[in-house]
C-alpha cells in the first residue's frame, strides 16, 4: 500500500469554511429578521401616531440585510454541494492509488508549492521507482472537444443547450510539472521523469482532443499505468526519499 503523506485537501478546507460561515450567517439572519420585524412593527405605530418614519427605514434596511445574508447562505449551500463532488472524486483517486501501489510509492494530495512568483496547487503527486507523477483530477461528463495546446476546451452535454468552456487541464498540469521541476532543480535534484497524468472519474465522458500527448485515464487505469510506467531510469529508495523530504519541506498548506 502506498504511503499517504498529506490527506486533507484545499477543497475539504474550503467546504469547512463555507459550512462555518453558513452556520454563522444562519444565526445572523435570524437576529436581523427579528430586529427588522420589531422595527417595522414599532415604526408603523410611530408613523401613525407621530408621523415618524425613522424606524420604518431602519426596519427596511435590516430586512434587506437579512435577505442578502440569506441569499449568501443559499449560495454557500450550492457551492458546498459542488465541492462535495470534487472531494469525493479526489478521495476516490487517493484511495485507489494508495490501495494499488506498493510501499515504495509515496502520495501527496493537494500539494501547494511555489517557485519565485509562480505557484502550483497539484491534486496528487506520486513518487515511486518509475518516476514522479503529477496528477490532475476531473469529474467531467459529456463530450469534451478541443486541441491539446488550446487555452480552453469545450464541453457538450445532452441536458445542456449551451456549450460549456473548460480550462485546459493539460496546460495547467504542464505548468505544475514545470514549477515542480524548477523547485527540485533549485535544491540540486534532477529527475528526468516528471510525468503529467489526467484522471477523469466519469467513465461516460468522451475526450476528442487533437494533439493529445498525455493519457486521460479513469482512476483504476491510472493506478495500473503508474505502476507499469518505465522512464529513463529506475529510482532508488535514496532517490525517492530525497524528493519526499524536499516536498515535505517546501509544501505549503
Amino acid at each position: 500500500m502506498a504511503r499517504i503523506l498529506s490527506d486533507e485537501t484545499s477543497l475539504t478546507r474550503r467546504k469547512k469554511r463555507l459550512q462555518s460561515e453558513s452556520a454563522y450567517l444562519h444565526r445572523l439572519v435570524a437576529i436581523e429578521a427579528i430586529v427588522a420585524g420589531v422595527c417595522l412593527l414599532v415604526g408603523a405605530v410611530l408613523y401613525v401616531l407621530k408621523d415618524s418614519p425613522a424606524l420604518l427605514w431602519i426596519g427596511g434596511a435590516m430586512g434587506l440585510l437579512a435577505l442578502g445574508h440569506w441569499i449568501k447562505v443559499r449560495q454557500n449551500q450550492q457551492d458546498s454541494q459542488s465541492l462535495g463532488v470534487g472531494i469525493e472524486g479526489e478521495a476516490e483517486v487517493t484511495r485507489r492509488l494508495a490501495e494499488y501501489l506498493d510501499q515504495r510509492h509515496y502520495l501527496f494530495n493537494d500539494l501547494l508549492i511555489k517557485h519565485g512568483r509562480r505557484s502550483a496547487q497539484i491534486d496528487h503527486v506520486v513518487i515511486g521507482p518509475g518516476g514522479l507523477f503529477v496528477i490532475e483530477t476531473k469529474n467531467w461528463g459529456g463530450t469534451i472537444k478541443g486541441f491539446a495546446d488550446d487555452q480552453v476546451w469545450h464541453q457538450e452535454k445532452r441536458n445542456l443547450s449551451r456549450v460549456v468552456t473548460l480550462r485546459n487541464p493539460v496546460l495547467q498540469n504542464r505548468d505544475h510539472a514545470e514549477i515542480l521541476s524548477k523547485v527540485m532543480e533549485s535544491y540540486g535534484i534532477h529527475w528526468p521523469d516528471i510525468v503529467s497524468v489526467l484522471v477523469n472519474r466519469n467513465p461516460r465522458a468522451r475526450f476528442i482532443i487533437e494533439g493529445m500527448q498525455i493519457p486521460v485515464l479513469e482512476p483504476g487505469e491510472a493506478c495500473e499505468w503508474i505502476a507499469g510506467y518505465r522512464g529513463e531510469k529506475t529510482y532508488s529508495d535514496a532517490d525517492i526519499d530525497e524528493v519526499v523530504a524536499l516536498l515535505q519541506k517546501v509544501s505549503r498548506t
